[in-house]
């Protein structure tokens, strides 16, 4: 996040020049990130995919496990990790080649964060889904088990976010409730 600030109009003379009056203005704007900085770290997050996508498979299966209690012991926590990490494979192949021959010049129009992230997550246990059913069609696991595949896929995404936003709420809560208390205390 970049701050930037800015001082007031000059045509505003009525303002009262205080020193308890704030001169400036904070303005939070998202950064921009253009050109190389922007395809080297889209290339580096395809390249991982695989890694990402073997970790949704992982997840998933042990959410569901955990949660439904169900207990197969021809599909194990590996073969739904393989399954996803090949399917990962495949689906980052044709990304990577569109990612390196795209011109720098297209960049997503700017929606709402919140926008942003609902479609980023439900892309996600999209692309899950595919790949943990390309892997286990590919790995020759059999066919039965390509919607289960997919569901776990699909779970892993969904459980990943909610971890990772339940824990960012924690951190944020916890630094609140310091910066509350660390000003209770300065004033006393």
């Amino acid at each position: 996040m970049h701050i930037t600030t800015s001082k007031p109009a000059a045509d505003n003379h009525k303002q009262n020049d205080t020193p308890t009056t704030p001169r400036r203005l904070l303005h939070l704007r998202r950064p921009r990130f253009r050109g190389i900085r922007t395809r080297k770290s889209a290339v580096i997050e395809a390249a991982l995919s695989p890694v990402k996508y073997a970790a949704f498979a992982a997840l998933g299966h042990t959410t569901l496990h955990w949660v439904s209690r169900i207990d197969d012991p021809t599909t194990t926590v590996s073969v739904y990790a393989r399954s996803g990490f090949f399917g990962g494979i495949v689906l980052v192949i044709p990304f990577l080649t569109r990612l390196l021959l795209a011109s720098e010049t297209e960049h997503e129009a700017s929606e709402s964060i919140l926008r942003n992230q609902t479609t980023l997550i439900v892309k996600e246990a999209i692309y899950s889904a595919i790949a943990a059913c390309i892997g286990c069609l590919a790995l020759g696991v059999h066919r039965r088990y390509a919607a289960s595949m997919m569901v776990v896929g699909a779970a892993g995404a969904f459980t990943s976010f909610v971890i990772l936003y339940l824990a960012l709420g924690i951190v944020l809560g916890l630094l609140w409730v310091i910066l509350r208390c660390g000003a209770k205390i300065s004033h006393s």
